[in-house]
C-alpha cells in the first residue's frame, strides 16, 4: 500500500519513513508461578517471558510487570541460588561447541550481514502484520531447509553469525505457531481466518526445539467459555 502526498505538503521539508517494527513478543518462555523455567536455575521474566498481559499488551504496560514480577522472581532466584548447587556440564560439550564454532568459520559464502537480511525480509513478507496460511508455510519451509553458506572472517562475524542462527531458530517456532494457530487473536491477525475463535482456541501452544526439529505442543488454556 503507498500513496504520494501533494508537494505543497512536503517541499522544503524531510520526509519521516512510517513503519510497523518490532516492539516485543506476545508469547515467550514458559514459567513457573516463581519464574523458574525447565532448566534447573534459570529463571525468566518480563517481555522474554510469556508475561501476563495475554496476545495485545498494551504500550507501557511494560514497566508494570518488571516491578512486580520482577520483584517477585528476583526475590525467589535469590533463595534458591544457594539451594541448587552446582550446575553439572558434560565433559565433552566445550569439545563440541569448539568444534562445531570451527566448522562455521569459512572464507566462503555470502556474508553475515546480508544472511540476516534476507531472513528479516523472509519474515516480513511472510510472517508480519498481516498473514495467511500460504505465506506462513512459505516461511517455514524456507527456514526448514539448508540456509546458503555464510562467510565468517573475524571473530565479530562469527558472534553475528551465533545471532543469526538464533533469529532463525525463533523465526522457525514464530511461523509454525502462527500457521498453527488457525484464527485471528490480539496482534496475530490472519486473512484466512480473520476472527477469533474463543470454542477452539482458548489455547496455549508450546514450542520446543527437539534434536529433530520444532515440536507443537496445544495446551488448553483454564477459562470457563460456558457463556462465550
Amino acid at each position: 500500500m503507498s500513496f504520494t502526498l501533494p508537494s505543497r505538503w512536503w517541499k522544503g521539508h524531510k520526509l519521516i519513513r512510517v513503519s510497523p517494527t518490532t516492539h516485543f513478543c506476545m508469547g515467550g518462555i514458559v514459567t513457573d508461578p516463581d519464574g523458574m523455567t525447565s532448566l534447573n536455575g534459570l529463571f525468566a521474566v518480563g517481555e522474554v517471558a510469556a508475561g501476563v498481559h495475554g496476545a495485545n499488551r498494551l504500550g507501557g504496560n511494560a514497566l508494570a510487570e518488571i516491578f512486580t514480577m520482577g520483584s517477585l522472581v528476583g526475590k525467589t532466584a535469590a533463595a534458591r541460588a544457594g539451594d541448587i548447587g552446582t550446575m553439572l556440564v558434560p565433559k565433552n560439550a566445550f569439545e563440541k561447541e569448539h568444534a562445531r564454532l570451527e566448522r562455521a568459520c569459512s572464507s566462503k559464502g555470502v556474508s553475515v550481514k546480508e544472511s540476516i537480511h534476507a531472513l528479516k525480509r523472509l519474515m516480513w513478507n511472510h510472517a508480519g502484520v498481516i498473514r495467511n496460511g500460504k505465506g506462513l508455510a512459505e516461511a517455514a519451509h524456507r527456514l526448514n531447509e539448508p540456509w546458503p553458506g555464510i562467510a565468517i572472517a573475524s571473530p565479530a562475524d562469527l558472534i553475528k553469525y551465533m545471532e543469526f542462527q538464533n533469529m532463525r531458530c525463533v523465526a522457525g517456532m514464530v511461523s509454525r505457531a502462527a500457521l498453527e494457530r488457525t484464527e485471528s487473536r490480539g496482534s496475530h491477525f490472519r486473512t484466512d481466518y480473520p476472527e477469533e475463535d474463543n470454542r477452539n482456541w482458548l489455547q496455549n501452544i508450546w514450542v520446543r526445539k527437539g534434536e529433530t526439529g520444532i515440536n507443537i505442543e496445544i495446551k488448553p488454556v483454564g477459562v470457563d467459555v460456558g457463556d462465550m
